[in-house]
């Protein structure tokens, strides 16, 4: 018999969203699960429709607390949880039926103890959606050798990184014995880093993990969501997170070669954090890539050939972070096409990309 898999999904305040979630994980072709819901002391209607939910599907638990956050909801359905495998789904996303089937088998036929996946970020009205994926070739790494491309870049971020892995927990499937000591070890209100930690901690201690690039997962962008709210107290988790993840890498036999990984990310991390405190107006001041916004890898073009156009391309050019398929700016006609590689913006709709980056200084000039 194929082994019990627990989806736990923590909820709070989401009743516009929590039964298109729960109804996409009742709609898996795998059907060996249990759903266990944890309501974060919701104030809205969330409980009662998880209730209702329960009632309709015997594979449902629900599990009514106090609020107190994230972590503390997805630690107490990890508890709960009776299956050998764990996966997340946040109560406001949605995935696609074949998701577990495809995870679980990934997980047996390559004796593995995580498996990744890929999602879409799905952003509200006209915004549409983009994909999220690991920045790491398709297959099986053994943790045991220290020359595989994964432990050297285990960190989910970093300058001009071209190979990472996803720090997402929702688009994974982990063996419950590797997540169980990290996440009863985080503190209660851990509010952001929380997934990275998670992560790290499943990564140290598998013995294989399966990395694979197909779609299962739509993650919903909200603006009023915890990822967009940033102030100061940001910093104070990300402190919390470095302290953690030095823990882990300190019992770890590739302490060395992390810390550096972990330094690089905190430095970035720290950059990502005053760019959102800031706003826009630091970023451009200094120039510096949106390399937060865009994935690694990424087909861009590059609007505005003025200074901060011409910093982009040079950053890019020598960190290869990403590809510049087609370099614009509106002063350049068909008459100049082609002077230090600058072409029309007409020229945009015939280049397959993926972003339109807008470099110039003074948004009214775009």
């Amino acid at each position: 018999m194929k082994e019990l898999i627990s989806i736990v999904v923590p909820v709070y305040n989401i009743e516009r969203y929590i039964e298109q979630c729960v109804l996409s994980i009742c709609d898996q072709t795998y059907k060996n699960i249990e759903i266990m819901l944890i309501d974060d002391g919701s104030t809205d209607r969330s409980g009662n429709i998880c209730d209702r939910l329960a009632g309709q599907d015997q594979r449902i638990k629900v599990i009514h607390k106090k609020h107190g956050g994230n972590a503390t909801a997805r630690r107490d359905g990890v508890n709960s949880a009776k299956g050998k495998y764990i996966g997340f789904v946040d109560g406001d996303d949605w995935i696609e039926p074949n998701m577990y089937e495809s995870l679980y088998n990934f997980a047996v036929e390559n004796d593995a103890q995580m498996v990744t996946s890929a999602g879409y970020r799905e952003y509200p009205g006209v915004r549409g959606k983009n994909i999220l994926r690991d920045g790491l070739p398709q297959g099986l790494y053994d943790m045991t050798d220290a020359d595989n491309l994964l432990i050297k870049n285990i960190f989910p971020t970093g300058f001009a990184k071209k190979y990472y892995l996803n720090g997402a927990i929702w688009n994974k499937l982990y063996e419950k014995n590797i997540i169980n000591e990290v996440i009863n070890d985080m503190e209660d209100n851990f509010t952001l880093f929380e997934d990275n930690v998670l992560n790290i901690g499943a990564i140290a201690k598998a013995r294989r993990i399966y990395i694979q690039h197909n779609i299962y997962y739509h993650h919903r962008e909200r603006t009023d969501s915890i990822t967009y709210r940033s102030d100061m107290h940001s910093f104070e988790y990300m402190t919390k997170a470095y302290f953690y993840f030095q823990k882990i890498i300190n019992e770890s036999k590739y302490k060395k070669l992390w810390q550096k990984q972990l330094d690089e990310y905190i430095i970035c991390s720290v950059f990502t954090c005053l760019q959102t405190f800031l706003g826009d107006k630091y970023i451009v001041s200094k120039h510096v890539f949106p390399m937060n916004l865009i994935p690694a890898g990424s087909k861009v073009v590059i609007y505005g050939a003025g200074v901060v156009g011409k910093g982009y391309k040079t950053w890019v050019d020598e960190t290869g972070f990403c590809k510049v398929v087609k370099w614009v700016d509106k002063s350049v006609s068909g008459k100049n096409n082609g002077i230090h590689g600058v072409e029309p913006v007409e020229s945009i709709p015939f280049v397959d990309f993926d972003y339109i980056v807008i470099a110039v200084k003074n948004k009214n000039t775009a």
